[in-house]
């Protein structure tokens, strides 16, 4: 049998693949394509989209023409459509159709390609100041470093693309979007990264987006096929030909690398979304349903109003925050284990709450009012305006809450009466 070694994509085919995923699970069905070296990484991973009939790719050879491609396909389909070009006056080429799109509310991604900072202002061929080049006509600008770990920036990948879509389908203000993505070499995959699974709803091709075997995809690098509904089914030179050198002989096996891609949401579901208006909620609003027989958490930051719903649930609260019915202190996170976590306001204080928003098993929930899509983290599954709850809160967990919280402040008040022992305090 051969042995198996589960390897990480180069960094760049990683990012590349993870943002293509996170578009197919937003709905998008068309991707606009303008060859180039920088934008390599996102050629291949679309390709190989849609060799898998995951979505169609329209290829161009000029700019200003892809630009209005991805306009009319974007205005035709009432979809955010992506439309992918390389560095330097690459980009510039696209002002024309995003002038267009912002003075007709069209939803186009602008996914453009650049140099890492390191090679930015020495002279570098095809690098320009291009980050928010398309100025007041983006609705924003989604700047995206260079990829370093997959497995520990891929929500932020996943949540910038989130950002951009919610951002580009606002109902209030929908338009186009600038995605700046810094790619460093290499920009091509590694020899024998010919397979990943692309996991998340279908796109043009159907699916169910179910995770299962009808998921795999192989890319060899090559071009496109820009016929739709490729199949993709077939394996890929490079597997066959390792299956052919395995052989029998058991005292040299060939480890057969798998290259995986960083899972997003289950079912297929996007990384982050907004929620849909509720029965009870205002016009315009949006309202998610929390499950407050859950252990929950409220997080309640600058700028925190206060919620209906939410006024029984445990809370941190930071200063400038409206002080709540069971207020529990940030030290006392380290004896507790929720379940959800809902974000009201901007926290910005506390570590411990940092990593408690960063913990992949914890669901949260993210309030905004505004338009600033709070999600420092890069963990939010939900934005919303107001919550929905059908339950009280559980007696037990408030009960250990509120034991951690007396535990918490008191270990703060042994350490300030030890330091006021030996004499008044100083520069208070």
């Amino acid at each position: 049998m051969t042995p198996s070694q589960h390897t990480q994509s180069n960094p760049s085919t990683a990012q590349a693949r993870v943002l293509v995923d996170e578009m197919l699970r937003h709905g998008i069905t068309d991707a606009v394509l303008c060859p180039g070296s920088r934008s390599a990484p996102l050629a291949l991973a679309l390709a190989a989209a849609e060799r898998a009939g995951r979505l169609r790719l329209h290829v161009r050879i000029d700019e200003r023409g892809a630009g209005f491609t991805a306009l009319g396909l974007a205005m035709g389909s009432k979809r955010p459509v992506p439309v992918v070009v390389t560095s330097g006056t690459a980009v510039a080429n696209l002002h024309p159709a995003m002038v267009e799109a912002a003075h007709s509310g069209v939803p186009i991604l602008a996914l453009t390609a650049n140099r890492p900072p390191e090679l930015r202002g020495t002279g570098a061929n095809q690098t320009i100041d291009q980050v928010g080049l398309f100025g007041p006509h983006a609705r924003t600008v989604v700047e995206m470093g260079a990829a370093g770990d997959p497995e520990v920036e891929h929500r932020h990948w996943r949540a910038a693309i989130g950002r951009a879509v919610l951002t580009a389908t606002a109902p209030s203000d929908p338009g186009p979007v600038q995605v700046d993505i810094a790619f460093r070499e290499p920009l091509v995959p590694a020899e024998g990264d010919e397979e990943y699974r692309l996991e998340g709803s279908a796109g043009a091709g159907g699916g169910d987006g179910d995770g299962g075997d009808d998921d795999n995809v192989r890319t060899d690098g090559s071009a496109a096929d820009t016929a739709p509904g490729g199949s993709g089914s077939g394996a890929s030179p490079a597997s066959d030909s390792r299956s052919d050198d395995s052989g029998s002989g058991e005292s040299d096996p060939v480890v057969s690398q798998t290259f995986e891609l960083p899972p997003g949401r289950p079912g297929g579901r996007p990384w982050v979304q907004r929620a849909v208006a509720g029965v009870d909620s205002a016009p315009g609003e949006s309202a998610v349903a929390v499950d407050l027989t859950r252990r929950t958490l409220v997080v309640s930051g600058v700028g925190a109003r206060p919620v209906a719903g939410l006024v029984g649930v445990p809370t941190i609260a930071e200063p400038g925050a409206p002080v709540p019915l069971h207020p529990v202190h940030p030290l006392a996170l380290a004896e507790l284990d929720p379940e959800q976590v809902v974000v009201t306001g901007r926290p910005t204080l506390h570590r411990s709450v940092t990593r408690l928003l960063s913990d992949p098993e914890v669901d949260l929930v993210v309030l905004d009012a505004g338009p600033r899509f709070p999600n420092p983290t890069g963990s939010a599954s939900e934005l919303a305006d107001s919550v929905l709850t059908g339950w009280g809160v559980d007696e037990k967990w408030t009960g250990a809450t509120d034991e951690a919280d007396a535990r918490a402040r008191a270990a703060v008040d042994r350490v300030l009466d030890r330091y006021l022992e030996t004499g008044p305090p100083t520069g208070l």
